[in-house]
């Protein structure tokens, strides 16, 4: 069985378990012999208008988008020696719609493939990772980004998927290209973004770049026109202040998907080590470390699965653990720089309009009405989203459980509460909109010291 796999960046093909290609989504539209890949990639740039990106993401919504889909899986095949028609499970973003699948069925039959099954990719890849009873799963592509959150067991299960058109891969080139183009104006006094065929080539060779600097931290940029050489020396920094728009956005979609108090392992694209600064930024705020898949792993794992050629192809979110393959041993586990043992130290006060107030023993309730014989923060009535008994904090055993009782909704560190969630010193609480926030502190300097 094949299995393939896109995330709007990156198509990958695996047969039987074993990982065959991986390349970056991109076909040439005006050939007979049109290029893909890489090499159709390297065009892009200068000839916008012959070279497709987004035909996976506008299956429903572009006629010529199955065409270029079917063009492009036909040229892979072809590099790959495959001649005969073969069956294939696909794993697919959470964001295509049953129109989509329905085009999509079709253009793969176009180009020799007939699916057999469906599957959420983000839901197998957290099934082919680390054993954990919950998951986000984040991808970036090259006009949107998705994080899914996934719950685990001996199945996976998707749940929620949360979407942004403002985290996408081609914006972030375009600010890494801005930013270099900078420094060699500045450096060398030659602007590269003058000629479209030395844009070209240094659009290109960017991921290469900020991937040398991610690891290497600074690296030399150079372009070559009309016979002459510019050099400037970048680094690592450059990048990624460049795109921190890009990264806070990605942040954001990943609080969007957590529900607080729920420890979720945070599985990352292999991609995501090629970004300069987006590691060190995650793992500020990761408690439980990070999970970091290989490329092709949905892949190989949707090549493990087995299709009914009886049945029709539907999409399955729910598939059963699959972490005996080919790849788990390319699978990162990064732990958490911020984990630290105040951590597990208990809440001993809450932080308020620059004040500290003790938290007592008997815990305390937040909201806009006054509480007889209970202690409690009172918020003001004209405060947004604030119900009159918005949320409660109490001590259980040696944890403390803030409870929800609104509306609108509480935060914990940006992911909103379902019912109730533990919480530890460092966290922040909003509860409101636009919101008012409190911070948890703990005084203590050990366990013998908690209340």
């Amino acid at each position: 069985m094949y299995g393939l796999h896109f995330d709007h960046h990156t198509l990958s093909i695996a047969r039987d378990g074993e990982l065959l290609a991986t390349e970056p989504l991109a076909v040439e539209t005006a050939n007979s012999e049109p290029r893909f890949g890489r090499a159709a990639l390297a065009a892009a740039r200068g000839r916008p208008d012959e070279v497709s990106l987004s035909h996976w993401r506008e299956l429903s919504s572009n006629p010529n988008a199955g065409r270029n889909v079917a063009m492009e899986v036909h040229g892979h095949l072809r590099a790959l020696s495959v001649t005969e028609r073969i069956e294939a499970v696909v794993a697919v973003p959470a964001d295509l719609d049953a129109a989509a699948l329905t085009v999509l069925r079709g253009a793969l039959s176009a180009a020799g493939i007939d699916t057999r099954d469906f599957i959420d990719a983000a839901t197998i890849t957290a099934a082919a990772v680390v054993d954990r009873s919950h998951y986000v799963v984040l991808d970036a592509g090259w006009r949107s980004a998705t994080a899914t959150r996934v719950s685990g067991g001996a199945e996976c299960i998707f749940e929620e998927a949360f979407v942004s058109e403002r985290a996408n891969l081609l914006d972030v080139y375009d600010l890494w290209l801005i930013a270099v183009a900078g420094a060699l104006v500045k450096n060398t006094r030659f602007d590269p973004l003058l000629s479209l065929d030395v844009e070209q080539r240094l659009f290109a060779d960017l991921p290469a770049l900020a991937a040398r600097a991610a690891t290497e931290g600074k690296v030399e940029a150079v372009v070559e026109s009309d016979g002459a050489r510019f050099a400037v020396p970048v680094d690592a920094q450059l990048f990624a202040d460049a795109a921190q728009p890009f990264y806070r956005e990605l942040a954001r979609l990943t609080r969007n998907a957590r529900i607080a108090g729920q420890d979720a392992a945070l599985v990352l694209p292999a991609e995501s080590r090629r970004w300069p600064g987006f590691l060190p930024r995650l793992l500020e705020l990761e408690q439980d470390g990070l999970v970091i898949a290989p490329a092709g792993i949905a892949a190989v794992a949707a090549s493990l699965q087995r299709g009914d050629p009886e049945v029709a192809p539907r999409l399955r979110r729910r598939v059963a653990r699959a972490s005996d393959h080919s790849l788990s041993a390319n699978i990162e586990y990064v732990a958490s720089a911020s984990t630290s043992a105040a951590r597990a130290l208990p809440v001993t006060h809450i932080l308020f309009g620059g004040d500290s107030m003790r938290f007592p023993d008997s815990g305390l309730v937040i909201g806009t009405e006054e509480v007889d014989n209970e202690p409690h923060i009172k918020l003001p009535r004209a405060a947004a989203g604030v119900s009159r008994r918005h949320c409660s904090l109490r001590r259980e055993g040696e944890r403390t459980v803030l409870v929800d009782h609104s509306r609108y909704g509480t935060w914990v560190n940006g992911a909103r509460v379902r019912e109730r969630a533990a919480v530890r010193p460092g966290d922040r609480v909003r509860v409101g909109t636009p919101g008012v926030e409190f911070t948890l502190i703990s005084a203590a300097t050990s366990l013998r010291d908690a209340p």
